[in-house]
Formats: C-alpha cells, sequence, structure tokens
C-alpha cells in the first residue's frame, strides 16, 4: 500500500526533489520512496518529469514517521508549497505553508495524528 504524494508550487519538480531527499534521509523510510514521473506525451517537456512520490507503508511506525517529515519539512519552506497526499484507502489531506508554519507543539502532534489516519 502506497502513500502518494503531489507538490503544488512554483517549482513543483525542486520541491518534490526536496522531499524526496527529506524522506530518504529518515531511516524508517529509506527505500520506502519511489518517484513517479509524469506520463506526458513522448517528446513533450513534462515527460518523465518527477510528478509524486509514492512512499511504501508497512506496520511499525512508517506512517507516523512519512507525517513527521512533511510537517517538518513544509514548515522549513519559505515560499508558498501545498501538500497534497493521497491515502491507500483514497482518502487525502492537504498541508500548506502558510497553515503549519506558526503551529506550536500540540498543534503538530495533532496534525501528525490527523495525516496518519488511516491503517498502514
Amino acid at each position: 500500500m502506497d502513500l502518494i504524494i503531489r507538490i503544488t508550487a512554483d517549482d513543483a519538480v525542486a520541491e518534490l526533489g526536496s522531499l524526496n531527499d527529506w524522506l530518504s534521509a529518515d531511516e524508517q523510510l529509506r527505500g520506502r520512496i519511489h518517484v513517479l514521473a509524469a506520463a506526458g506525451e513522448p517528446g513533450t517537456l513534462a515527460a518523465g518529469l518527477p510528478e509524486a512520490l509514492a512512499v511504501a507503508l508497512a506496520p511499525g511506525g512508517v506512517a507516523t514517521a512519512v507525517a513527521t517529515v512533511l510537517v517538518t519539512w513544509i514548515r522549513h519552506r519559505t515560499g508558498s508549497v501545498k501538500i497534497t497526499g493521497t491515502r491507500p484507502d483514497g482518502s487525502t489531506f492537504d498541508l500548506e505553508a502558510t497553515h503549519v508554519r506558526n503551529l506550536d507543539a500540540a498543534a503538530v502532534r495533532e496534525l501528525t495524528a490527523e495525516i496518519t489516519d488511516a491503517p498502514e
């Protein structure tokens, strides 16, 4: 079961690469992240560009690790960035840098729990 993560930003490809680096740096997530390429027409600029990340979920706190990295990563963004996640059950969540940057510790825990509110 994969969690699919998409980014909306001025430079979504660079931001997706940055998030991939952050996720891959987490010991629990290393080897679980796969870049999904755009399926555009061959020969067009969009063909083959990174479009999303797929994170293979498994029991043992992987979803919590993903949520923690997502919240931490987006809180460090300086521009307008939006993450849309699609859980294995088809439900979605959105995070926007402008809405999470100034959260206190309790709100961060609550947001992390909300993101992981799906079977692993």
